[in-house]
């Protein structure tokens, strides 16, 4: 369980990351 957690937690930040700098390339682009 908790090493489920500690990989479910890796791919949210990793998510967040990907999204984040999605963000980040639009708002440079513009």
């Amino acid at each position: 369980m908790a090493n489920f957690k500690k990989i479910r937690i890796s791919h949210f930040m990793q998510y967040i990351e990907l999204l984040t700098g999605g963000i980040y390339e639009r708002t440079t682009t513009h």
